[in-house]
């Protein structure tokens, strides 16, 4: 299956290896792994829309939008990539799109207390585990660095904050219990 997750952290890996190695054909596929963000799941791409706002799926479906938010973010990074190792138009355009809609998607995935996995069952939550809620906030804060956007300054800060907090973490294990237990 692909995935825009999988397409941005190869493209990481190969332009790492084409920095290693110097092997252009490295590069040469880095180039052409992008090709699918330009394109909607509906024609067998990587881009849905959620409110109208274009998503990089990590897991794309057809019936709805996932928008897996460390997917998406995972996407943006090997688009980055790509941009600093070989100036990609394309990667550059597709970077500054998805961060656009990046900007306007995070107040979905706010809960208050802590992130959303993905947003798929939108307005229901689906709280991320310790773990996702992390990695998603640490990804914010390498997005506010290469952005300079303030929101995703903003975004790090609430989430670290409310990671710390013992409470927020046992609402998030009992909220995880009781969706566990539905779906027995």
């Amino acid at each position: 299956t692909v995935s825009a997750m999988t397409q941005g952290e190869a493209i990481s890996v190969l332009t790492r290896a084409y920095y290693i190695t110097n092997n252009q054909p490295n590069l040469d596929l880095a180039d052409n792994s992008i090709g699918l963000l330009e394109i909607s799941v509906k024609e067998g791409g990587l881009v849905n829309k959620f409110y109208d706002l274009p998503v990089f799926e990590e897991y794309p479906l057809t019936e709805k939008t996932v928008a897996v938010l460390n997917g998406f973010i995972f996407c943006l990074f090997g688009l980055y990539d790509l941009w600093l190792t070989n100036r990609n138009q394309q990667a550059n355009d597709l970077f500054w799109r998805g961060t656009r809609s990046l900007k306007n998607l995070l107040p979905y995935y706010d809960i208050g207390y802590w992130s959303q996995y993905h947003l798929f069952d939108f307005p229901s939550s689906f709280p991320a585990t310790f773990t996702y809620h992390s990695i998603v906030f640490e990804q914010l804060k390498v997005l506010y660095l290469i952005t300079e956007e303030n929101i995703f300054f903003d975004y790090y800060s609430k989430w670290y904050l409310k990671s710390t907090s013992f409470l927020n973490k046992t609402r998030v294990l009992y909220r995880k219990l009781i969706l566990n237990r539905k779906l027995d």
